[in-house]
């Protein structure tokens, strides 16, 4: 899926809602909260830098018209000075698949997202390993100009799905 920072508040509420995570009516505030914490990404002097894979941004969670307005939104997001966002793209192909989902936050702290919340690792050679694959998936990555031509595509994708009612 895609990262918090990065979502709509359509995708996020999705995200929230779905049977399997929805905790009743606490979606409310964990998607205020998932909003409100996405201004750091505005403030001067932060650095994020983000690697989302092909297949998590095409995974239809919401309607195409909602995708592909989380698809412009990542696009604008990579805009701002402090935010990198890059894409793994599906072909050609990258010799390793990502297992999971994780967020690298300095030298000592690692979380892995798991269905039942987020793990902590803060064992050295956990963050190590993370940093390593974090770098491979990194440098197999569209970048810049690219990863913006790719959002836009496929939010035209999304956005002809719309028209024709293809899911």
């Amino acid at each position: 899926m895609i990262t918090g920072l990065l979502q709509t508040p359509e995708y996020a509420r999705q995200t929230l809602t779905h049977p399997l995570v929805n905790r009743g009516a606490e979606w409310r505030t964990a998607l205020a909260r998932r909003l409100e914490r996405q201004q750091i990404l505005y403030r001067p002097g932060k650095r994020f830098v983000f690697v989302l894979t092909e297949a998590a941004l095409r995974w239809p969670l919401c309607p195409p018209e909602v995708m592909a307005l989380q698809m412009d939104r990542i696009a604008s997001l990579s805009e701002l000075a402090g935010v990198d966002i890059r894409i793994v793209p599906a072909h050609p192909p990258v010799p390793s698949g990502p297992l999971n989902g994780f967020t690298i936050y300095d030298d000592r702290l690692v979380t892995v997202e798991v269905f039942t919340g987020e793990l902590a690792l803060r064992d050295p050679k956990d963050i190590s390993y993370s940093r390593e694959i974090f770098d491979f998936f990194h440098e197999h990555a569209l970048s810049g100009e690219n990863t913006r031509s790719f959002l836009d595509g496929l939010a035209q994708e999304f956005r002809f799905r719309a028209q024709t009612d293809i899911p």
